[in-house]
């Protein structure tokens, strides 16, 4: 059974360009899993919410896909997700929550011509912290780091995130 590293964020926090910097280093045979492109793959959408313009994922499908993945082979798992409770407790060994400074992401936000009240909402949440707060009660507070992404390179994030993994594996805790 393989476990997995959870890395999670708020919209425009850096997820996918920690994920494509990530898999430079790794190459080509790292077990890396955007877990949007996944549900865009394989159809794992409960429905469309046409006012946020999104897709809802089937958050069950996708974990149990997940799980499935993870068990499949002793290795490491590095799963991008805006949700950070996608996987069970028992399969994460780590989970990194990306955030950046509240200007900062508004200004991705809306480069990607997202609404204004999409863009809010989500500020709103970054500023509950809910992301991070949801990663606690799901793994607790010893499997959490919160990274701020604000003045960082993509590749300083992707190599702290790979330090902190062999750190994690090299003292024999899995999980």
């Amino acid at each position: 059974m393989g476990v997995a590293i959870i890395v999670t964020g708020y919209p425009g926090s850096g997820k996918s360009s920690v994920a494509e910097a990530l898999k430079n280093l790794l190459g080509e045979s790292a077990n890396l899993v955007e877990v949007d492109t996944l549900a865009k793959q394989r159809g794992l959408f409960s429905m469309y919410d046409a006012k946020r313009g999104s897709h809802v994922y089937d958050e069950e499908y996708i974990s149990r896909t997940l799980s499935e993945l993870v068990e499949s082979k002793a290795d490491i798992f590095y799963i991008f997700s805006i949700f950070p409770c996608i996987l069970p407790r028992e399969k994460v060994s780590i989970v990194f929550v990306l955030r950046a400074e509240k200007d900062v992401l508004k200004k991705r936000m809306l480069e990607r011509k997202w609404e204004l009240e999409k863009v809010e909402e989500n500020l709103e949440a970054m500023e509950l912290g809910e992301i991070e707060e949801e990663a606690m009660e799901c793994f607790g507070a010893t499997k959490i780091e919160v990274i701020d992404t604000t003045e960082k390179d993509p590749r300083e994030i992707a190599e702290h995130i790979l330090q902190r993994s062999s750190l994690l594996f090299s003292s024999g805790s899995k999980v």
